[in-house]
């Protein structure tokens, strides 16, 4: 599951770098910033938002791009955030990733549908994590648990040819057998 996860900040990276090489010999990036609302109360706990924000803090220092991140308490905290990110002047030449890290801020998302915030202004893009449908005008990513698990299976299947989930420690026959692939 953990390798599963650094997809998220790679998604991230190649939105906006458009896979263009940034290293040691470019200069440095003050063109690119990304604006992360953390899922309500979802940093701390050693789960997948705290993989995130190792991955993607990495990047940033890795690829000079400015991150920005906040913890609000509830999804419906972070709105006045990102009307005020959607406001904001975009310098030309400049690129701005705000990413949803949760699919709570879906009401979000809503309300600014509702305020006519999108389109979003040139240069400005938006990601919403664990969201499912493709009913809002964001760029989405959902892994459903039991793709995940798969997915799992088969890296682990891969490495060593063993199981990665016993018959005795599953409640689905289906995920036994998706790990033994």
């Amino acid at each position: 599951m953990r390798s599963i996860i650094y997809i998220i900040p790679a998604i991230l990276l190649t939105i906006l770098t458009g896979c263009s090489k940034t290293g040691p010999d470019s200069p440095v990036r003050d063109d690119v910033t990304v604006h992360w609302a953390i899922s309500p109360g979802g940093l701390g706990d050693m789960g997948y938002n705290d993989i995130i924000f190792g991955g993607i803090s990495a990047a940033a220092s890795r690829y000079d791009f400015g991150l920005y991140y906040y913890r609000p308490e509830s999804a419906e905290e972070i709105y006045p955030t990102v009307k005020q990110w959607i406001s904001e002047p975009q310098a030309e030449g400049t690129r701005s990733l705000f990413v949803l890290g949760a699919s709570d801020y879906e009401v979000t998302v809503r309300e600014l549908m509702s305020d006519g915030a999108f389109p979003l202004p040139e240069g400005k893009d938006m990601l919403m994590l664990e969201y499912f449908a493709d009913d809002l005008p964001v760029h989405t990513i959902g892994i459903v648990a039991m793709s995940a698990a798969y997915l799992a299976g088969c890296v682990a299947d891969s490495l060593n040819r063993t199981p990665a989930a016993l018959p005795w420690e599953c409640t689905d026959t289906c995920a036994t057998t998706a790990f033994r692939v």
